[in-house]
């Protein structure tokens, strides 16, 4: 029980920080914030702005994104959030790359993160 209300806490802080950067920063219009976001690499992007485009690894992380109204802003997506592998409706007929599984093997985690750094231009 402890591991699941442990698992649902941990969900819902990805989930939050994923969208606190699709939320557009508000104050002035001279304000100069920038926001760092670091990869798993090490590897530092300053954003002027929040992040116009996600990629979701988890079908659960998926869908909250869609639940939060983002559907659009998902350029990329991994195995378990097809259609196909989920059956879930809210997925269906999505047009964005499949990066494979980052639960696979250390190859395909190393192409999510090359894919990553080309969006990304770093």
């Amino acid at each position: 029980m402890k591991s699941k209300i442990k698992n649902m806490a941990i969900l819902a802080l990805t989930a939050i920080l994923t969208v606190s950067l699709l939320i557009p920063i508000v104050g002035s219009e001279e304000s100069s914030a920038t926001i760092a976001v670091t990869d798993s690499d090490g590897k530092t992007i300053s954003l002027d702005e929040p992040a116009g485009k996600v990629v979701t690894l988890g079908l659960g992380y998926t869908i909250t994104v869609i639940d939060l109204g983002y559907k659009d802003k998902i350029i990329g997506y991994d195995n378990g959030s097809t259609y196909d592998s989920s059956g879930n409706k809210k997925v269906e007929g999505m047009n964005v790359e499949n990066l494979g599984s980052a639960y696979a093997t250390a190859d395909n985690i190393s192409f999510i993160r090359a894919k990553w750094h080309k969006w990304l231009k770093i």
